[in-house]
């Protein structure tokens, strides 16, 4: 585990969740980002239930949640590590970190209506360019939104609380706003959140 990972704290927190000592209260969707155990969550690339209603939403890949498509780019961009293969040794350790063009491929070869994007890094945006600047910023999820027109896109890792309209994609940044995971009233956002998962309207018809 990185320093980043224990100065943002929680740790201990996250054991009780997963030896089950202690319940999630509600089903909780997670996906990663630069700073994880990887070896653990490499574990359940397969079986998506790290404990009792926490899931982890794996990479490249899309995933139906409660009914609804979800594509996941999790990790930070790597102009040396993009084109590499998957079990390149160059992506081993917490190099995992980095996502790959075959994980955006995935997503953009995606048959089907996609409801919901979930990416670690915000998408290169006239508004996310001024408040970031460009190398913060990922064209490839800019890409995604332009071919695949999802109905949501959220991002995280730069920690702001920010709303766009995209070519009529809610564009979402989310912002850390709790103390610790029990931090219940301070998590109005994410509760806002959750309420979209339940708007008949995410879901695609076409």
């Amino acid at each position: 585990m990185d320093k980043a990972t224990k100065k943002r704290g929680w740790v201990n927190e996250f054991a009780a969740f997963y030896s089950g000592k202690q319940k999630v209260p509600i089903p909780t969707y997670f996906i990663h980002g630069n700073h994880e155990d990887f070896d653990l969550i490499g574990r359940f690339e397969s079986n998506l239930q790290i404990a009792e209603n926490l899931y982890y939403l794996s990479n490249g890949r899309i995933h139906n949640v409660l009914g609804i498509s979800v594509a996941v780019v999790g990790g930070v961009y790597s102009q040396q590590r993009y084109t590499l293969q998957k079990d390149d040794p160059r992506l081993k350790g917490n190099r995992r970190r980095n996502f790959t063009l075959e994980d955006v491929a995935t997503v953009i070869n995606y048959q089907q209506r996609l409801d919901i994007l979930l990416t670690h890094q915000a998408p290169a945006l006239t508004e996310t360019l001024k408040l970031l600047g460009s190398v913060n910023v990922v064209e490839e999820f800019r890409r995604i939104l332009d071919i695949k027109s999802p109905r949501y896109h959220f991002f995280g890792h730069h920690d702001i609380s920010i709303s766009i309209e995209y070519h009529n994609i809610k564009v979402i940044g989310l912002q850390t706003m709790m103390k610790s995971p029990t931090d219940v009233p301070s998590m109005k956002k994410w509760f806002e959140i959750i309420e979209i998962l339940g708007d008949t309207n995410v879901k695609g018809n076409n």
